[in-house]
């Protein structure tokens, strides 16, 4: 598998149970337990670069965090992966989520 970093801009905006984003960019929507997340890891052919991350594929709704073992052997297309290369990468995008999640507690306190 021959991989290539690019930077990716996205602005999700949540207005009154209506999702807004940018045209032409890839939406995944959280919270219905139909995405299975499986963990990936790569390796660059041409500089043999290992590089580790996470698939995102739809599958049925059901319990938010689920181990279903359907999944186990069998994994659905994935429509989405995201590959690290460098650990500090991981560190910023959980920066990120940390902050997305403070967002619901504030909301929640409100």
């Amino acid at each position: 598998m021959l991989f290539t970093s690019f930077n990716i801009s996205c602005c999700i905006i949540f207005m009154e149970g209506s999702w807004m984003i940018i045209p032409g960019t890839t939406k995944i929507i959280f919270g219905t337990g139909d995405i299975l997340i499986s963990e990936i890891a790569a390796t660059n052919k041409e500089s043999k670069e290992k590089g580790y991350g996470l698939g995102f594929a739809q599958i049925e709704p059901g319990k938010v965090g689920r181990s279903d073992k359907k999944y186990k052997d069998i994994r659905p297309y994935k429509q989405v992966e995201i590959l690290f290369t460098n650990v500090e990468s991981i560190n910023v995008l959980i920066k990120s989520l940390e902050s997305i999640k403070d967002n619901f507690k504030e909301k929640k306190d409100e």
